[in-house]
């Protein structure tokens, strides 16, 4: 006998491939985007190039060297501060190129 395949909704399907390959949807880009705007300040965000998020590592790409290592330094103040205001979402890294 022939197991039944299982038939997905279009919702499922979307959700799965975002899980499975890092994806986020728009919506969740931008309130990650605004909160990183509030922990790090307009300031720095002016010299932020990139802001990318892969999987649980949030990618940042700046022009400033000293902005780079200021960022490497409080990192994990910074993750800390991140995962309390997104609580539903949980960052492990931060990485700055």
């Amino acid at each position: 006998m022939r197991k039944k395949k299982r038939e997905f909704t279009a919702k499922e399907v979307t959700s799965l491939i975002t899980k499975k390959y890092g994806l986020l949807s728009n919506s969740t880009q931008s309130t990650i985007y605004k909160a990183i705007e509030k922990v790090l300040g307009p300031e720095a965000m002016h010299q932020i190039i990139h802001t990318a998020i892969s999987e649980n590592t949030i990618i940042l790409r700046t022009s400033s060297p000293l902005l780079r290592t200021e960022l490497h330094q409080h990192r994990s103040e910074i993750l800390f501060r991140l995962n309390e205001m997104l609580s539903d979402k949980e960052f492990n890294d931060l990485q700055v190129l």
